[in-house]
């Protein structure tokens, strides 16, 4: 995948509390292509990306929040990362800008996320953070600086290092792609019939 667009599972974790926060990207992660079919059509291949930010607060241990997300590398007018970008921007993209926009440009850029739980598929008692929100942040409100400097990670460029410090969902998402069997031989591919929990 490039990154130019043209038109977490389970474990301990502390949840984040249900709010909108100050979240600046530190994250863009390049997941691979997978097959997927919608509302009964024919199966197609997408290119995922993960997005990843730091959040103006802390856990128990003073460590900050983080989250993230996957998203299809779709940049139609209907597509969910395009009206994402247009919420954390607070405009529409120009004719210009959809010629070729390189995502790449939103790492360390601060937006406000709202944060809410959701019930886990498999045990409604479990619930999970999810970003139920994105907007631009208000006149006036300060950028966000993470405690970790913004990275990329880009499955075709495959570093060990840089895929171990992957969020879970992530990693998972990239052991299931078509390239990974190409790329890595280390890492067994996950091949279990159950997509990832988003």
């Amino acid at each position: 995948m490039g990154f130019i667009l043209t038109d977490n599972g389970g474990g301990d974790f502390e949840l984040i509390p249900e709010a909108t926060y100050i979240a600046t990207c530190t994250l863009l992660a390049d997941i691979g292509t997978h097959e997927e079919s919608y509302q009964g059509q024919e199966p197609r291949l997408v290119e995922k990306l993960y997005i990843g930010w730091e959040l103006n607060a802390v856990n128990s241990e003073g460590k900050p929040f983080t989250i993230g997300t996957t998203y299809n590398c779709a940049f139609s007018p209907k597509a969910t990362l395009r009206k994402a970008l247009e919420a954390w921007r607070g405009r529409a993209f120009t004719e210009a800008e959809l010629a070729g926009f390189d995502i790449r440009n939103i790492l360390g850029k601060s937006c406000g996320l709202g944060i809410i739980h959701k019930p886990s598929a498999k045990d409604p008692q479990v619930k999970y953070p999810r970003i139920g929100s994105i907007q631009a942040l208000p006149a006036g409100v300060p950028a966000y600086m993470p405690s970790e400097a913004p990275w990329i990670f880009n499955l075709q460029e495959f570093d060990k290092a840089l895929f171990e410090k992957l969020p879970a969902l992530a990693r998972d998402v990239c052991q299931r792609a078509q390239e990974w069997g190409l790329i890595n031989e280390e890492y067994p591919p996950i091949v279990d019939d159950e997509p990832p929990a988003f």
